[in-house]
């Protein structure tokens, strides 16, 4: 679900506050307007939350919060307490929060490339992430390292 899409949120806002046991909700954030939103509402009802290292100033409303500086990362475990599972990530990098507890993986898929196609890496990022948690038991540095690959390789055609 993304939680930035005014026309998702009117259509399945309800669905998603009225959350039933065994339903498992992950939510992407891909626009730097989320501030139009209460998402507060939503947060608590979330499984997982996935994001870019962009969208950190936009979703703590604190324009310190860069990549994985001290601030944003305060920010960030203090949303570990209303959601299980966080990913932040970026190009060189990314955190998953499980729980309060911290996993890093760099990303060591370069891609040398004069234009790759960027339009959807994200998106192939976060399905590889909710694949995982959902289909298997994935340990979080595996399933961030396969995540940064599936990326990549959309990236440069491989797909």
């Amino acid at each position: 679900m993304y939680l930035d899409n005014v026309q998702f949120i009117d259509k399945f806002g309800n669905l998603v506050l009225n959350k039933k046991p065994g339903q498992f909700f992950s939510a992407d954030i891909s626009d730097k307007s989320l501030n139009k939103f209460n998402l507060d509402k939503y947060l608590n009802k979330l499984d997982c939350l996935i994001f870019s290292t962009k969208e950190l100033p936009t979703l703590f409303k604190n324009e310190k919060c860069k990549e994985f500086n001290q601030t944003s990362m305060k920010n960030i475990l203090n949303l570990s307490k209303k959601i299980n599972y966080i990913i932040i990530h970026n190009k060189k990098k990314s955190i998953y929060v499980d729980h309060g507890k911290i996993f890093t993986v760099k990303n060591n898929n370069k891609i040398d490339y004069k234009n790759p196609n960027i339009l959807g890496a994200g998106d192939h990022f976060a399905a590889s992430i909710i694949n995982d948690m959902i289909s298997k038991k994935t340990k979080p540095e595996n399933m961030l390292k396969k995540a940064h690959k599936f990326s990549s390789d959309y990236c440069l055609g491989k797909l």
